[in-house]
C-alpha cells in the first residue's frame, strides 16, 4: 500500500492519479476480514434507511472483530458525521489515521467533518494534507481556496 501511496504522491497525471488511489483503497479493504465485510454492508443498508442506530451498532461490531482495520474506523466515522456526531466521527479518524496516515479518503473525511462542525482552520490543514498526498485531486485546489476563503473570512 505504501508504495501506491508514494507513486500517487508523485502521479504525474490525474488518469494516473485515479488509478494508484483506487489501488490504494483497494489494499486498504483486502485486509477486512469476510464477517466485518458484511458488518459493513449492513452499516451501508441501515444508513439507506437513515437508521443510523442500526449503522452504528454494525459498525461497532465490525470493529470489535477486527480493531486493527483502519477502514473500519473510517467507516464508522462516516457514520457518525452522518449522524450529526462531530466529535465521534473525528474521534474515530483520529484512530484510523494515527495507523494509517497516507489514507486519503479519511483526510478528505476529517477536512469535511471539520468544516460541518464550522472549524474551517482544522478544515484548512486537512485537505492541505490531501494534497500532499495526491497533489493531483480533483478540483482540489479550488476546494483549498474556498476553505482558505472560510477560514480566513472573505478577501476584501
Amino acid at each position: 500500500m505504501q508504495d501506491a501511496e508514494q507513486k500517487l504522491a508523485n502521479a504525474t497525471d490525474s488518469q494516473q492519479a485515479q488509478t494508484l488511489a483506487r489501488q490504494a483503497e483497494a489494499l486498504r479493504q483486502r485486509g477486512v476480514s469476510p464477517t466485518a465485510q458484511l458488518l459493513m454492508r449492513d452499516a451501508q443498508h441501515a444508513l439507506e434507511q437513515h437508521d443510523m442506530k442500526t449503522a452504528e451498532a454494525s459498525m461497532d461490531d465490525a470493529i470489535v472483530l477486527q480493531p486493527d482495520a483502519e477502514i473500519l474506523w473510517r467507516s464508522r466515522a462516516q457514520v457518525r458525521a452522518d449522524a450529526g456526531d462531530f466529535a465521534g466521527a473525528i474521534a474515530d479518524l483520529g484512530v484510523a489515521l494515527q495507523h494509517d496516515p497516507g489514507d486519503i479518503n479519511a483526510w478528505t473525511m476529517l477536512s469535511d467533518t471539520e468544516s460541518d462542525r464550522h472549524d474551517f482552520s482544522a478544515a484548512y490543514d486537512a485537505y492541505e494534507h490531501v494534497l500532499t498526498l495526491n497533489p493531483l485531486v480533483k478540483d482540489g485546489h479550488r476546494r483549498l481556496d474556498k476553505l482558505k476563503v472560510a477560514r480566513d473570512g472573505q478577501p476584501l
